[in-house]
C-alpha cells in the first residue's frame, strides 16, 4: 500500500458549531451499522472516570500504532485528570465489556495544539502494559507523508459515538459508516462562511447535500480508514451532525509522519 508508515507504528468527534463562529465543539456515527472487532482491530475505547459515581466511561476513541501506543486527538486529552484514573480497552467491539483494559502509562499532546482552531488535533496515548496481538487486536496501517487521499473516494468511519440526534443515544458497540472524502476548497470555503477555519492538515468527509450520515459526539479521536489505512483521526465538525452542507473534519493522519515516529 502506497505511503504507509514504515516502522513499528504499522495509528472524543470534536464538532463546530456551524452557528456559531469560531467555538469548535468536540466530539460526535449517525446512519451506520454495529460491526466487529475483528474488522477492527486497531480500535480502541479510551476510557474516563467519573469520581461522583466512582465509575469509568468512554469518552473518546483511538488506534493502536504499535505495542504501546494509541493514536487518538489531542482534544482528548487536554482534561486535567491524573494518570491513573485513565483507562483504555482493546480487543472489544463494546465500550463497557470484554477485551482487555490497560492502564495509562503517558499521555502526549502535539505541542502545537491549539484549542479554539482545532490545529494540530493528535495526541497519543501510552499503555503501562504491552498490547497482546491477535486477530481482535493489532496495529492499523497508518498513512504516511506519500499517502495520496483524493476527492470522493470512499472513507470509514467508526466510533462508539452518538447514533441518534433526537434521544441522544450513543452505541454500545462499534459502529461504522462510509461516506467520501470532500475537496479540501469546498470544505473550506463552507466553513469559511461561519467564520471557522479548515487548517491545512485536516479533510473533510461525509455526504455533501446529502447529509444523514457521518460521526456524531463520542467518536472523538477514532480512526478513519481509507483502503485499510489510518489516513485520519475523528476532530470536529457541525452540529447537529451528519450535516448535508457542513462535513465533519478530521485530522489529516500522513502529515505528522515525522511527529508520530518522534513521539509514538
Amino acid at each position: 500500500m502506497r505511503g504507509i508508515i514504515g516502522l513499528c507504528l504499522v495509528l472524543a468527534v470534536a464538532t463546530a458549531n456551524p452557528t456559531a463562529k469560531n467555538k469548535p465543539r468536540y466530539s460526535r456515527i449517525i446512519g451506520g451499522d454495529v460491526t466487529t472487532i475483528d474488522r477492527y482491530p486497531s480500535a480502541v475505547a479510551l476510557m474516563g472516570y467519573d469520581c461522583f459515581v466512582n465509575v469509568h466511561y468512554q469518552m473518546c476513541g483511538g488506534a493502536i500504532i504499535n505495542s504501546r501506543s494509541v493514536l487518538t486527538a489531542a482534544h482528548c486529552l487536554t482534561d486535567i485528570v491524573p494518570l491513573y484514573y485513565r483507562k483504555m480497552r482493546v480487543g472489544s467491539a463494546f465500550k463497557n465489556s470484554g477485551g482487555v483494559v490497560h492502564d495509562v502509562a503517558k499521555v502526549i499532546i502535539h505541542s502545537e495544539y491549539i484549542s479554539r482552531t482545532v490545529v494540530n488535533d493528535i495526541g497519543i496515548v501510552r499503555s503501562k502494559t504491552s498490547f497482546e496481538f491477535n486477530e481482535n487486536v493489532a496495529r492499523g496501517a497508518v498513512a504516511g507523508i506519500n499517502y495520496y487521499l483524493g476527492d470522493n473516494e470512499p472513507i470509514w468511519a467508526i466510533g462508539w459515538g452518538m447514533m441518534n440526534l433526537t434521544t441522544g443515544e450513543g452505541a454500545e458497540q462499534l459502529r461504522e459508516v462510509q461516506v467520501y472524502s470532500i475537496n479540501w476548497n469546498i470544505c473550506a470555503q463552507r466553513y469559511s462562511e461561519n467564520g471557522q477555519h479548515l487548517g491545512e492538515n485536516m479533510f473533510c468527509m461525509g455526504l455533501l447535500d446529502v447529509g444523514g450520515k457521518n460521526t456524531c459526539f463520542g467518536d472523538s479521536g477514532s480512526p478513519v480508514y481509507h483502503n485499510n489505512a489510518i489516513v485520519g483521526v475523528c476532530s470536529w465538525g457541525p452540529s447537529p451532525c451528519a450535516d448535508a452542507r457542513f462535513p465533519s473534519v478530521n485530522t489529516l493522519v500522513s502529515a505528522y509522519e515525522d511527529w508520530l515516529r518522534a513521539n509514538a
